[in-house]
């Protein structure tokens, strides 16, 4: 077995833990954790799928590697968007959590959203029902929650005491 395959193998048996923690800065922390877990397995399989042409002329058929064919067909990737949903359907509500782009220059929050269930369902489109847009579903929520250049941060913002996970604006649409 080769490392795509490996990769394609990880990512088609991936499972999202059943437990949240429920303090604030250990919901951000871990959320960055588990998404920087997947960053890896989703950027590979990302590059390899939309990066070959010739694979899509093939139907897919990555050297027969039925674990490749298996996510490089839609309604699959919709069963990982699927699991994806469910795990952020789990997360305990939580008081003055947000994410946030920030300025790498001035260190100044930007876009920031909150860090909740309807915030993360809606801005990511989890919920949007066709196939052909759910790798890209995926991709953008592992790479924004698990970029490698984000840091959790206990920051001031409204007037008040806030935990933000921050992701650097200058690099957000990299890999995306």
């Amino acid at each position: 077995m080769d490392l795509y395959s490996k990769v394609c193998l990880r990512l088609r048996n991936w499972e999202f833990p059943d437990r949240w923690p429920t303090k604030p800065i250990e919901l951000l922390t871990f959320a960055h954790q588990e998404m920087s877990k997947l960053l890896p397995y989703v950027t590979a399989f990302t590059n390899l799928y939309r990066m070959r042409p010739d694979l899509g002329d093939s139907r897919f058929d990555y050297r027969g590697d039925l674990n490749f064919v298996w996510l490089a067909n839609p309604p699959n990737q919709t069963q990982l968007v699927k699991r994806l949903r469910e795990w952020i359907y789990k997360m305990p509500k939580a008081d003055s959590v947000y994410f946030a782009t920030c300025n790498s220059k001035s260190h100044k929050l930007e876009t920031v959203l909150g860090f909740n269930v309807p915030t993360l369902i809606g801005q990511f489109s989890i919920n949007s029902a066709k196939d052909e847009y759910q790798l890209n579903i995926l991709r953008s929520v592992v790479y924004w929650l698990g970029n490698p250049l984000a840091t959790v941060e206990f920051r001031e913002f409204k007037s008040k005491a806030a935990n933000v996970l921050c992701i650097p604006k200058e690099v957000i649409s990299y890999g995306i």
